[in-house]
């Protein structure tokens, strides 16, 4: 018999707090999670203000920085 996997995509969560290691709290205009139990669940924050999300996440800005370094 097959065991039961489950799926969650919610819509935005108001009152949902993310912090990060330091307790400093991620804040955006909209999160919701999506994933699957036999999976990862994913929080997504939309709208993460400057210079907070190059600060929090800087391999994200690197990474889409580099895609543009041999057009000139």
């Amino acid at each position: 018999m097959r065991e039961k996997q489950y799926c969650i995509g919610t819509a935005n969560i108001p009152n949902l707090k993310v912090v990060n290691p330091n307790g400093i709290e991620i804040k955006g205009q909209v999160t919701n999670i999506e994933g699957m139990d036999s999976d990862v669940f994913e929080i997504i924050i939309c709208s993460i203000s400057y210079p907070f999300f190059e600060e929090e996440f800087p391999h994200h800005v690197k990474t889409y920085n580099d895609q543009f370094k041999d057009i000139q």
